[in-house]
């Protein structure tokens, strides 16, 4: 394995591991969210901007849903790339 795979290994392992802890995080939300809560309060910041947006129960629950969605697709697909360059470093030696 060279430099360049080696430390791509590491970063993808290194997201994949982020990107589970948030999808952790997330799903306990969800959990948590479903028991009794009426509304959620989403805080964005962006461009020197603070808003606050409320969302109803269903809504919310809604969002955590598609936003835990989206964290298994982009986990799936760096699980891929770090299996192929698993696999080519296999076949190198080989």
């Amino acid at each position: 394995m060279d430099n360049r795979d080696y430390y791509g290994a590491k970063n993808l392992i290194d997201r994949i591991d982020r990107l589970s802890k948030s999808a952790g995080e997330v799903k306990e939300a969800i959990e948590d969210f479903k028991k009794d809560p009426k509304t959620a309060k989403l805080y964005v910041s962006a461009n020197r901007h603070n808003n606050t947006i409320t969302l109803t129960k269903d809504l919310a629950v809604k969002f955590l849903e598609e936003t835990l969605e989206s964290y298994n697709v982009l986990i799936r697909e760096d699980q891929k790339k770090l299996n192929d360059i698993i696999n080519s470093t296999v076949y190198e030696s080989s």
